[in-house]
């Protein structure tokens, strides 16, 4: 069997006036990296976000896999940013292949 190491994954989907403050927070946090998917389209609590949305004022994912005591340090910076704001935080258990990229 392949030998695989347990990690913690954050996807952050955020407006994109709050990317930059983000991914700058994730670099902070000693992360290794991110993965950024813009213009997201969507249907929650607040009504639709769709197409009309994707001018500047559009949702962001971002994705960061990384340890347990790093994701632990984005979860209160993310905390700390958003607020009560918009912004959707998850926070999953994952297993990688590769532990010396994450």
């Amino acid at each position: 069997m392949v030998q695989i190491y347990p990690r913690k994954k954050i996807e952050l989907i955020v407006e994109s006036a709050y990317l930059s403050v983000m991914l700058t927070m994730i670099d902070a946090s000693g992360a290794t990296g991110y993965t950024v998917i813009r213009d997201l389209i969507g249907r929650g609590r607040h009504g639709e976000r769709g197409r009309e949305a994707l001018g500047g004022n559009g949702n962001a994912l971002i994705m960061v896999i990384t340890t347990e005591a790093t994701a632990e340090t984005i979860l209160k910076g993310s905390q700390r940013i958003l607020g009560d704001g918009f912004g959707i935080v998850t926070l999953s258990d994952v297993q990688v292949l590769r532990p010396e990229h994450f």
